[in-house]
């Protein structure tokens, strides 16, 4: 085995003694690095004639979350669906529209950190779903306010396969 100085002249690259590859003790653990955005979940039920979405934002990371406000059963005024059929065309949306101003941070509320939040939205009377039985998927799409820019951004949930009888 030739001295470590002969290796290290010919070599261009510099040797790293071998202590400082070693792996880490087996009983380190390793440190987990907190979570750094919102996360939410989507169900669709479509039974008896409606169409229920529900909508779970958790709250994993060390700072509020800032969520729009809307009642549970009510369609939030700025979040949006887009429901799609197994064909990807698009169900036409029906329901009321309007002009909205500029989001402030008034229109949303705090999500503290660790809290948990839950909403149900009945969907059906608000799209043109075509007669028969047909097999969709759905995409919610909602804001969250940013403090540090101190506006709006949207972020996205997409549900299962759900079917719905009209």
């Amino acid at each position: 085995m030739k001295p470590i100085r002969s290796l290290a002249a010919k070599a261009p690259w510099v040797l790293v003694p071998p202590v400082l590859l070693a792996p880490p003790a087996a009983h380190v653990a390793p440190v987990q690095a907190p979570a750094r955005s919102l996360a939410g979940v989507m169900e669709v039920a479509a039974s008896g004639g409606e169409i229920r979405v529900t909508v779970t934002f958790s709250n994993p990371t060390p700072r509020i979350v800032w969520l729009e406000k809307f009642e549970d059963g009510q369609m939030p005024q700025r979040s949006e669906f887009e429901i799609r059929g197994e064909d990807g065309r698009m169900v036409p949306y029906v329901g009321p529209t309007a002009r909205h101003r500029p989001f402030t941070r008034g229109d949303f509320f705090p999500l503290e950190p660790g809290q948990t939040w839950k909403r149900e939205i009945r969907i059906q009377d608000r799209y043109d779903f075509p007669e028969g039985q047909k097999t969709y998927r759905a995409t919610f799409s909602y804001p969250c306010w940013n403090d540090r820019t101190r506006e709006a951004v949207f972020r996205s949930l997409k549900s299962e396969k759900f079917t719905y009888s009209r």
